[in-house]
């Protein structure tokens, strides 16, 4: 502030405040040029034809501390939201939430007795917490990386699942489920792959390891190809829908043995809904934005012989950038802290 009480800036102080006003306009253009191309892609489909459907809201979700944000979300054993939210003033804070449609429950990771990768609840008010890598002491005693905790923090079980863990998920009979590595000797030919600590490199998660709720092994599963994702089935909460890479084809495991796989090697990376063998997949990449796509008879038909609906709000007005997840025949979709979901196949 000068002697006539007016605030002066310096120029590197100017240029900062430049900086962030053209990255925050940058930043509200991109938005309005990409919710302008939602609402073209929307008239343009409407135009030739396509139906529409609404999606369904369920509820506003509640914040667990202000300026809370949602980092990620995924779908419960019975398939509840789960919201992981993190405290904007830390890096180290997150709280797991599950949503339902009346009751909230919350779980902070610092919950567990060492720093997880990944919270999970469980049926009987539990919850699990996974730490991806396994880690040992100065003795080469494997360390605890699992934990089986109440809504009072107390911890019911303990143990280990492994490395290299991709989401673990849990079935409805508490039994949990988690990909593992296939590890293959060392080859100078795989600089592509990741190495382990022994000098093995990791061909992908190739197959799923059950666990009881003790954290001992109950089965192992095993794909011919690498799992990149991993749904729920509908029909029974102890079934999996694996989109396997690189054939690209949904496995589906069942407690009575695996069935047919479905080609798919159309999903790229968008969400897919597989349910009682009928497949449909949300818009992927340059695609008719906020689409589904529902396969026909021969999946490996081109896209364009499968039937197009337009998702949009229940208004109709178009959606906009929201976080999409499936849950067996659901699309659960979450904009800001609202919370919507559409029932893609109905019986």
């Amino acid at each position: 502030m000068d002697e006539t009480g007016d605030i002066e800036f310096s120029a590197d102080a100017l240029t900062q405040i430049m900086s962030h006003m053209a990255s925050t306009n940058a930043s509200r253009r991109r938005e309005e040029r990409i919710a302008r191309e939602r609402q073209r892609s929307v008239e343009r489909l409407i135009d030739n034809g396509a139906p529409t459907t609404p999606l369904t809201f369920v509820k506003t979700l509640t914040l667990p501390y202000a300026g809370a944000s949602p980092m990620g979300i995924s779908a419960s054993y019975n398939g509840d939201l789960v919201v992981l939210w993190r405290d904007p003033n830390t890096i180290h804070s997150a709280i797991c939430a599950v949503e339902s449609l009346h009751t909230s429950r919350y779980m902070p990771y610092s919950a567990f007795p060492a720093d997880v990768d990944y919270v999970v609840p469980m049926p009987n008010h539990q919850w699990l917490g996974v730490c991806a890598r396994s880690s040992w002491d100065d003795e080469g005693r494997l360390l605890d990386a699992a934990w089986r905790i109440d809504d009072d923090g107390k911890v019911l079980a303990h143990g280990n699942m492994g490395d290299a863990l991709l989401r673990p998920v849990v079935g409805k009979d508490g039994t949990i489920w988690a990909t593992y590595f296939d590890e293959m000797p060392w080859r100078e030919d795989s600089d592509d792959d990741e190495y382990s600590d022994e000098g093995r490199y990791t061909a992908g998660y190739t197959g799923m390891t059950v666990f009881d709720d003790q954290f001992h092994v109950a089965g192992r599963h095993h794909t011919s190809t690498a799992i990149t994702e991993v749904y729920w089935s509908h029909t029974d909460g102890n079934d999996f829908w694996y989109l396997s890479y690189p054939d690209w084809n949904i496995d589906h495991w069942t407690p009575r043995g695996w069935k047919q796989p479905i080609p798919a090697d159309q999903l790229d990376s968008s969400p897919f809904i597989a349910y009682r063998d009928r497949l449909a997949r949300f818009s992927g990449p340059g695609e008719d934005r906020d689409t589904l796509y529902y396969a026909p008879a021969d999946p490996s038909e081109p896209l364009q012989a499968w039937d197009k609906v337009v998702v949009t709000f229940p208004d109709g007005s178009p959606l906009r950038r929201g976080r999409v997840i499936t849950w067996g025949n659901m699309l659960y979709y979450l904009y800001g802290h609202d919370w919507y979901l559409l029932t893609v196949f109905n019986d």
